[in-house]
């Protein structure tokens, strides 16, 4: 199911969550579970590769546009991985009382979707926007949801929405084909995404044994599980390397 509201101009149309709460768990010594997306493959198999605009299309972005399926920090030791969403899916707290924080926004400009990654919760809404001078599109290609296509006529157009189905899902633009991306929708706010790094951090739980997941688009879902004692911080790395690919949660 979905709800969703459409207004002209850039403030936003609906009441969005505050600040991300640290999560409450009285005069108890919490705990902080860290790591790495890390790249086991080859690396010199994954060059950057620019995306085909044509030359007739109606947007020209101002720049190459890379793709950004597979982007690789070669430069750290070990080789890290970028947009990997990362979720508590067991742990000591109740994973469906955690608000929301600040709702994420999925911009279109300069001919691109950002963030290509885009990981959210059904307990909060959040918004796509068009910032370019030009009419866009973006088509959820749902399947636990509503199957939805939205245009955005003018610069400016936003529209605030709530995805009330877990469900991972790529979104496209029907009228600029190079341009795609992934949605997450939990029905918790114990995620988040890797970093510029490559690294992730939760902080402030409560100790005991967690079951974490992280998400790839191109090389899938790994599991993994930490037992972290109270006041304790422990440093768990997800290995991803090439093999079939996987999608969904």
């Amino acid at each position: 199911m979905l709800r969703k509201r459409i207004a002209f101009g850039v403030a936003v149309v609906m009441p969005l969550a505050a600040g991300l709460p640290v999560l409450g768990v009285g005069d108890e010594k919490t705990v902080t579970i860290k790591g790495k997306a890390v790249f086991t493959g080859n690396p010199a198999e994954y060059k950057p590769t620019p995306v085909e605009v044509p030359k007739d299309a109606a947007c020209q972005p101002s720049t190459t546009i890379m793709s950004e399926s597979v982007i690789l920090n070669k430069n750290t030791d070990p080789v890290t991985l970028r947009n990997v969403a990362i979720w508590i899916k067991e742990g000591p707290v109740d994973i469906r009382q955690k608000t929301p924080g600040p709702s994420p926004t999925l911009s279109m400009f300069d001919c691109q979707f950002t963030p290509h990654l885009l990981v959210v919760s059904s307990l909060g809404a959040f918004g796509i926007r068009n910032d370019d001078k030009l009419k866009h599109n973006v088509h959820f290609l749902a399947k636990k949801n509503e199957d939805q296509s939205f245009s955005f006529p003018m610069k400016g157009m936003e529209l605030a929405m709530i995805y009330e189905n877990p469900e991972t899902m790529e979104f496209r633009s029907k009228l600029f084909p190079w341009m795609n991306g992934w949605l997450i929708v939990h029905d918790h706010a114990f995620f988040l995404t890797t970093d510029a790094s490559g690294d992730y951090e939760f902080t402030d739980f409560p100790p005991g044994k967690y079951v974490l997941q992280a998400w790839h688009e191109v090389f899938g879902t790994k599991t993994a599980t930490v037992e972290v004692a109270a006041g304790e911080t422990k440093e768990l790395n997800f290995l991803f390397a090439p093999g079939k690919k996987k999608t969904g949660k």
